[in-house]
Formats: C-alpha cells, sequence, structure tokens
C-alpha cells in the first residue's frame, strides 16, 4: 500500500474552531459548518443511555447481538432487508467508513461536490481519490455516465479504483438523488466490479417524504455496504454510535474462522546475544508457527483454556500486526494491536516437533487497531496475581528494535506463501515474544491471572489461566484383527 500523503486538518474543523474562536470574542455566529442539529437529547433517550452507563464489559467487536438485531430492524423498516449478522457496529460512521476503505483497498470514487473527508480519507488510507461530477439536482451520486469514464481511464492508466462512495441524501447540496440515478449507479458499479459504500447518515432528514431516498442495497445488494448512525436525526454527536450494513454476499458473510492467527520464534534479540540480522545479507527466514483461526481468540477479561497437564507455561506479550487480504488475495497492512501468546513452552522443549502441540493454547487479543507503521518499541510489565496476592512480576520490550530479524523481511517472506493469501482472508501476525517468568523459574499455575500493562502504549489487559480436562474420545476402538479364515471373502463369480 502506498505511504500515507500528509492530511491538513479537515475544513469543517477548521471552521468550527474559528467559530468558537468568535464567540469566546463575544460575537453571535450561527454555525453552518458541522452536521450537528444542536437540539437536547430526547428525555426518553437519555434515560436509555443512563441506564448503560454501568455496562462497562467488553463486548462482541462486531456489537452485541441485540444492537446488530435493532438495527436490521430500523432498516427493516424503511424498506431494506437485512440480515443482523451483516451489521457491524463502530465508534461512529466516519470511523466505520475509514475502515472500509482499509479493508477493501485500492482508489476511491467520489462525487463532486462532496463531504470533505472522503477525500480525505482515501489519502490517509494511502489511496488516491477520482473526482467524479454529479448529475444538476443528483447531489452525492456520481454520474454514472461520467464514472464509468473515469474508470476505464483510472484503471488505462495503471490505477486500482475499487469503490465508489455516495451519499444519499447528500450533504453537502442538501439534495437526493432519483430512484433512477441510483439503479444507474448500481449497475454501473456492478459492471465495473466496484464496491459501493454508500454513506445514509441523513436518510430520516428528507424534508420532502412524497420522494425518498432509495439506498443502492435495494438494486446491488451484493457489492453495497450503508453506513448511518445517531449523530444527525437524534442529534447524539458525542455518543459516536456508527453502524454498517455489509453487503449480502459471500464476502460480506465471512464467517469469525476467516481469520488466521500465526506467528514467528526466536526472533528476540536475547536469544541472538543481543544481536539483530546483519544488513544486506541474504534473509533466514525465522521460525513459523500456525495458533489458530479468527474465533480462536480470546480478548482481555476472557479466560485463556490450556490442556489440563501442562508442562510448564509462559506468558508471551506480542505485537500483533493485522493484515487484511482483498479480492485479489493481495495482504494489506492495517495497523497493529497486542497480545498475549501463552504456549506450553516445557512441551516445546522436551522435543520441538511438539511445538504445534504447545501452540494449542488460547491467546489474548486486545480489541484496539493502532494505525500506523509496526512500533518500534514497545516496553511493558507482566504481573501474575495467584489467590489475590501478586508472585510474579517482570518487564518486557517487544517492539522492532528489539528483534533480530526486520519486520518487513519476515512479513515480506510470510506472504509469499499462497496459503495466507487467500482472498478476504485477514492475518493476525505475532512478531515474537521477549523472555518471561519460565525464564526467571517460574511456573503458571491453573486459576493464575496474567496482566499485561503496554506501558508505552497505554494499553493494559489480563486474563485467567484455566486448565481445560480432556472431554471423553468419541473415536470408536478399532475394529478386532479377522479370522485366518475369514480374512479373504469369498469370491462369487458374476455374469
Amino acid at each position: 500500500m502506498p505511504e500515507p500523503a500528509p492530511i491538513p486538518m479537515s475544513a469543517t474543523l477548521a471552521a468550527d474552531e474559528a467559530l468558537a474562536r468568535r464567540r469566546r470574542a463575544g460575537e453571535r455566529v450561527l454555525s453552518m459548518a458541522a452536521g450537528e442539529i444542536g437540539l437536547p437529547v430526547l428525555p426518553v433517550l437519555r434515560e436509555r443511555l443512563a441506564a448503560a452507563a454501568a455496562e462497562n464489559a467488553y463486548g462482541p467487536v462486531a456489537g452485541s447481538p441485540a444492537l446488530r438485531t435493532a438495527v436490521a430492524g430500523y432498516w427493516e423498516r424503511r424498506g431494506l432487508a437485512v440480515d443482523p449478522g451483516l451489521v457491524v457496529a463502530g465508534p461512529g460512521s466516519k470511523s466505520l467508513l475509514f475502515a472500509l476503505l482499509l479493508a477493501i483497498g485500492g482508489d476511491v470514487v467520489v462525487p463532486v461536490p462532496s463531504w470533505v473527508s472522503y477525500a480525505a480519507q482515501a489519502r490517509l488510507a494511502g489511496a488516491r481519490p477520482i473526482p467524479v461530477p454529479i448529475r444538476p439536482g443528483q447531489g452525492g451520486v456520481p454520474d454514472p455516465d461520467r464514472l464509468r469514464e473515469a474508470v476505464v481511464a483510472a484503471r488505462a492508466a495503471g490505477q486500482d479504483p475499487r469503490v465508489v462512495v455516495v451519499t444519499v441524501p447528500d450533504n453537502p447540496t442538501g439534495t437526493v438523488a432519483s430512484a433512477g440515478t441510483v439503479r444507474r449507479l448500481a449497475d454501473t458499479a456492478r459492471e465495473l466490479d466496484l464496491v459501493i459504500v454508500s454513506d445514509e447518515i441523513y436518510g430520516d432528514l428528507v424534508y420532502d417524504t412524497s420522494e425518498p431516498a432509495v439506498s443502492p442495497a435495494l438494486h446491488a445488494p451484493e457489492r453495497t455496504v450503508v453506513t448511518t448512525g445517531l449523530t444527525k436525526n437524534l442529534a447524539l454527536g458525542g455518543w459516536r454510535t456508527g453502524v454498517a450494513r455489509l453487503p449480502d454476499s459471500e464476502p460480506g458473510r465471512a464467517p469469525a474462522g476467516n481469520a488466521l492467527l500465526s506467528g514467528f520464534m526466536g526472533t528476540h534479540k536475547k536469544k541472538w546475544g543481543g544481536e539483530t540480522a546483519p544488513e544486506g545479507g541474504e534473509f533466514t527466514p525465522p521460525k513459523w508457527f500456525f495458533k489458530g483461526f479468527g474465533d480462536w481468540v480470546r480478548l482481555p477479561g476472557e479466560a485463556l483454556n490450556v490442556p489440563a497437564r501442562p508442562v510448564a507455561l509462559i506468558e508471551e506479550p506480542e505485537v500483533a500486526l493485522v493484515y487484511v487480504n482483498d479480492a485479489d488475495g493481495t495482504p494489506h497492512y492495517a495497523g497493529y494491536t497486542f497480545g498475549n501468546d501463552l504456549c506450553d513452552i516445557g512441551l516445546h522443549r522436551q522435543d520441538p516437533g511438539y511445538n504445534p502441540y504447545c501452540k494449542l493454547c488460547d491467546t489474548a487479543l486486545t480489541p484496539w487497531l493502532f494505525l500506523g507503521p509496526p512500533p518500534r518499541t514497545v516496553t511493558g510489565r507482566v504481573t501474575i496475581v495467584r489467590d489475590g496476592a501478586t508472585v510474579w512480576e517482570g518487564t518486557f520490550d517487544c517492539g522492532d528494535d528489539a528483534l533480530y530479524y526486520r519486520v518487513q523481511d519476515m512479513a515480506d517472506h510470510l506472504f509469499t506463501f499462497p496459503a495466507v493469501r487467500r482472498p478476504g482472508l485477514v492475518n493476525y501476525v505475532l512478531l515474537g515474544a521477549d523472555e518471561a517468568s519460565f525464564h526467571d523459574g517460574f511456573r503458571i499455575a491453573d486459576g493464575d491471572r496474567v496482566a499485561i500493562d503496554v506501558k508505552s502504549h497505554g494499553v493494559a489487559f489480563e486474563n485467567q489461566v484455566r486448565y481445560v480436562s480432556p472431554a471423553p474420545s468419541a473415536t470408536p476402538a478399532a475394529a478386532p484383527a479377522p479370522a485366518a479364515a475369514a480374512a479373504a471373502p469369498e469370491r462369487v463369480a458374476t455374469v
């Protein structure tokens, strides 16, 4: 992915700051910059929000089942049938829009004129915005004929447009594209194999309801993402609540298992006498391991299950890089997070051939994505608590500067293998860990709580280790050996 370009301050935010300065100076101003209604919160809604204030536990990444079902009902009441499994919630529709551009990849077609953040987000994601004018009175939707011309020309020039962003109803023109224009846009996007990202956050604020806004998802459900939120129609901008409806197709319905968790071994400098790989030398890749699928990952606060009789467990605070494969299988780096790769190092040391078994322990990953390149410095502290008392503490260092290998070399080599370049696959790649409690002679026990404080990044999380006894085997015993006389069945001649 190209390097992100420097992005100036949003024109909307710059205008808001200028207006705030004038208000502080005593001037009376009317803001026509930010899309904020300025009305008080509805009393019944305020009560519901206040009642949920105590719900502070981590929830499902895509949103709670109740929320996703309610959002699907919202769209269904407006004529768009939606499976709750295709709904994703996030901290505002703006962040969801940006995440979509990162996940889909490629260059982005934006209508002219359009909300200032579309082009800025495309540039921030390392893509190039491709401006396409609207038709008169059809704001928010690029002219379908000019869209076709622009995409064909861009691809001939070596660009890679994959997304067209539309706004229905439109910001900033305040117009609503006709049903015919939206249908032609959907047909053109299908012809050009473009994903449609339809920003419909103003959908409930149409003045003339005789011609309601029509979503492109009605005409191209298999390639349309719809985003909305509570900011506009319910005046809840500060609550940052957004939702997205993913395409009603196989990529949109990708199971949680469509993610791969893996990592590298023996990468820390301490395992190489403090040295780093020589510059310019031939790259010899480190050992790699398969850790599990996406739905094997545990969140902070959840138990980390391990076999009931481990030899010797070790906690491993690590950086996890996140890559999202596009429809062609090309991996796109999205950012990084942190995790605890718990494993049975004692089993590995008994026999390195047992390493796949030793990795069959749960791993925790934090639910935050840090944007930007892999971190050079990551430092923190591990605390292990048993029966309410701290029984071991130690520091760790696991950033790029702490590794023997260069991160780019390791990642480039990993993605030479087709198995990790499957279309739509998300790869979580663990970079390698510092020495930990095991190397200090400590042994983790059932019920211990492992707390990891990544002080360099302000992230702290904790998980309890849980030994799990095996269930009785469901495999039947082998059949007894046949008697010698019956070993060779009688052959019957057929005509």
